[in-house]
C-alpha cells in the first residue's frame, strides 16, 4: 500500500500509518504528528513554517526541510537522505540509520545517529551534529564523509 498526503494551509494533523510507501508534503503553517512503520522508502517535506514530530520506521527515510520548518523525529532506517536549508531544525538524533547523506545550507541546522557511513556536506552558517558510536560530535563546515563500513552481525 502507498499513502500520500499533502498538508498545507494553517493545519492540524496526526498521521497512524503501516505501509510499503509514504510521502507526505507540508506547507504554510501546518503542525503534525505521525506515527509510521513504512517497509519501503518513506518521503518527507517540509515547508513554510511547519513544525512535525514523529516516529518512523522504514528502509529508505528522504527528508527535506525548507523554510522555518522544525522536524522532531526518532525511529530506525536503513538509509536516509536529508536536505536543510533556510533556518530549518531537523532534529533526528533518536533516529538511527546505518548510512546517511546530508545537505544543509543557510542557517539550518541537522542531527543525526548513525552506525556505519555518514556522508554531509554543509556549507553558509548551517551546521550538522551526529552521534556515532556513542559519542557525539559536530561536523566541520564544507567537510565531507565519515565512513566505516564495517556491518555488525
Amino acid at each position: 500500500m502507498w499513502v500520500k498526503g499533502d498538508i498545507s494551509g494553517i493545519s492540524n494533523m496526526k498521521i497512524n500509518v503501516n505501509a510499503g510507501q509514504l510521502s507526505i508534503k507540508t506547507s504554510g503553517v501546518s503542525k503534525v504528528k505521525m506515527n509510521a512503520d513504512v517497509t519501503g522508502k518513506a518521503e518527507l517535506n517540509f515547508s513554510g513554517v511547519s513544525k512535525f514530530k514523529g516516529k518512523l520506521t522504514s528502509e529508505n527515510a528522504i527528508i527535506n526541510s525548507e523554510g522555518v520548518s522544525t522536524i522532531n523525529l526518532k525511529g530506525r532506517s536503513k538509509e536516509a537522505n536529508i536536505n536543510a536549508s533556510s533556518v530549518g531544525k531537523i532534529k533526528a538524533k533518536k533516529l538511527w540509520v546505518d548510512a546517511a547523506t546530508i545537505n544543509s545550507s543557510g542557517a539550518s541546522s541537522v542531527k543525526i545517529s548513525f552506525f556505519h557511513a555518514l556522508n554531509a556536506k554543509s556549507t553558509d552558517l548551517s551546521s550538522i551534529k551526529y552521534k556515532y558510536k556513542g559519542k557525539e560530535r559536530d561536523f566541520t563546515t564544507n567537510k565531507t564523509v565519515i565512513t566505516d563500513m564495517k556491518k555488525k552481525d
